[in-house]
Formats: structure tokens, sequence, C-alpha cells
């Protein structure tokens, strides 16, 4: 999935956990996803306000909001710009780090 990344990113943006999402939503629909174009080209025009806006949008289970796809979702983005593991609750809104 690295292939798809043109713009530099930080050491930690590259490893392989960063890249649960590409790997949990499929190779086909990382690649194509809005969040690979923000991270390749920040400064376009999208759908999204914020790549993290696009990246919680793949919060879905068998087509419905799910929250626990989307408590996972908040800890990779979490992982991808902090460099730090984590576990995010919905009921408190924090993210804990593990």
């Amino acid at each position: 999935m690295q292939e798809n990344i043109r713009k530099p990113q930080k050491k930690h943006q590259l490893t392989p956990k960063p890249y649960t999402k590409g790997t949990t939503i499929g190779i086909g629909g990382f690649k194509n996803s809005t969040v690979v174009k923000m991270i390749n080209n920040p400064k376009g025009s999208y759908a999204y306000n914020s790549l993290e806006e696009a990246w919680l949008s793949w919060s879905n289970s068998q087509g419905k909001f799910n929250q626990g796809v989307n408590n996972r979702r908040r800890s990779e983005y979490y992982l991808f710009k902090n460099n730090k593991y984590t576990t995010y609750s919905h009921l408190d809104g924090e993210y804990k780090e593990i």
C-alpha cells in the first residue's frame, strides 16, 4: 500500500500498523480513497474538510454506521498522526494510550 502514497511521510506513517485501514477496507478501496488523495495532495479540493473526516468516513459495516469500527478508525488516525497506539472510547470521547 505504500506505493499509493507519493508524498513523503514520517517513518511511523509508513510502517505497517498505520496501514491497518488499508487492510480492513481492502487495497482497492484504500488506493482509490479520498484519504490517499488528501495525503498525496493536501491542498486539493475534496468532499471532506479534513484528513480526519475522510478517515472516519470509513466507519460503516454492512452499509450501516458501526461504533466499534468508528472507534478503530479513530485509533488508526491517532496512530497515523501521533505515532502512539491508543484505544478510543466514544463514551468519554478520550484516547487511552496502550
